[in-house]
Parts: structure tokens; sequence; C-alpha cells
């Protein structure tokens, strides 16, 4: 998975991960952690999965928040898998191992094209989504500020 060279074609499989080049889509994501945003541009974090991963190629916010997929139905997990962290739609596992998930009125709260959903783990984003993972409390005052902050960089690509 790290170097994105298995074998994805795994038959008739509806669920199967496409080759390497069957798609090149972007979306553009946010992820907060109590108000303050989850910056992903440093250079361990770049090109770590052929499949779905962060692109050192364009300027810092964008390198932050354009996710590049190149291959069909590739999970959002896998590519937090790939920095070594992990999303499930309980909790988000931090590289640092901390893990965050729904306790003392904090919640891992996910949002796509503005609108709440109850999971993005498995989520197979399509070109131009617009992702958001929050965490925080569960009536966030800032979730309008956080949606807002989404760039619109991914169309560029």
């Amino acid at each position: 998975i790290d170097s994105g060279q298995m074998d994805c074609n795994m038959g008739n499989n509806p669920q199967a991960i496409g080759v390497l080049g069957s798609t090149h889509d972007h979306a553009d994501m946010n992820i907060y952690i109590n108000g303050e945003r989850l910056v992903l541009s440093k250079p361990e974090n770049y090109m770590k999965s052929s499949f779905m991963h962060l692109d050192n190629n364009q300027n810092a916010d964008d390198a932050s928040s354009v996710l590049h997929m190149h291959a069909k139905k590739v999970p959002l997990w896998l590519f937090f898998r790939s920095l070594g962290m992990n999303l499930t739609k309980d909790s988000l596992t931090l590289t640092d191992g901390q893990v965050l998930k729904n306790e003392n009125g904090n919640m891992l709260k996910f949002y796509l094209n503005g609108q709440k959903v109850d999971e993005l783990d498995n989520y197979v984003f399509q070109d131009l989504d617009k992702l958001l993972i929050s965490y925080g409390p569960e009536n966030d005052p800032d979730i309008e500020g956080q949606l807002n902050s989404i760039t619109n960089f991914a169309k560029d690509h």
C-alpha cells in the first residue's frame, strides 16, 4: 500500500481499488482539532501513497488541503493510513498516537460539500469535493468558519 505498487486489480470485485492511473481526481479538505487547523503540509507527509496523497508541488496552503487520487475507489482511510494516522467513523488517531473520539463533550464531525455526514473513512471522494473533519464541542460555534475555510484549489489541478 505505501509504495502504491500492490496488485489492485482484484477481478470483478466491485469494491476493489482500481489500478493506478484509472482516475485523476482532486478534493479540498481541512481538518480542525479544537478550533485549530491541522496543517499537513510537511515533507514527511508528501507523496506517501501513489493511490491518494498530498503533493509538494504547490504552495503550503494548497499542498496541505488538496488530496490527489490516482486510482478509482480509494477510500479516505487509506490516505490517513499512509500518513501514519487512522480514521474511522468513531475516531481519528494522530501520528503522535493521540486518539480523538467522542467523549467529554467533544465529538468527531464530518462534512461533505457543506453537509454533515455520519462518516468519511470509507468515502471515495468525487472530483472537486470539499471535505471537513472537525473535532471539538458537539455544537461548535465555529463550524461555519471551518466550512468556509475549505479552499477551492482542487479545481486548479
